[in-house]
């Protein structure tokens, strides 16, 4: 599912970084199990700015200049 959200991104002229797996904290693979037939990926936006905390800490302060991307992304993928 990772190569048809790529595809559909860099069709749409947007930056795409293949990111290695990283063992977060996130539930998000409870939603993917294999059992339960969904497919998916996760998407990491870049909102990330430098010495605020990570995305779970009290201190994070996303880059609100990047959240269209968000929208963008989510617009791409449910009209395909």
């Amino acid at each position: 599912h990772y190569t048809l959200i790529a595809d559909r991104l860099t069709a749409a002229e947007q930056e795409v970084e293949d990111h290695p797996p990283v063992l977060g904290g996130e539930d998000f693979a409870h939603y993917l199990d294999a059992e339960r037939g969904v497919p998916g990926c996760m998407l990491f936006l870049g909102a990330h700015t430098p010495g605020s905390g990570g995305h779970h800490a009290d201190t994070f302060n996303p880059d609100e200049s990047v959240f269209w991307q968000g929208v963008l992304y989510w617009l791409l993928l449910a009209c395909g």
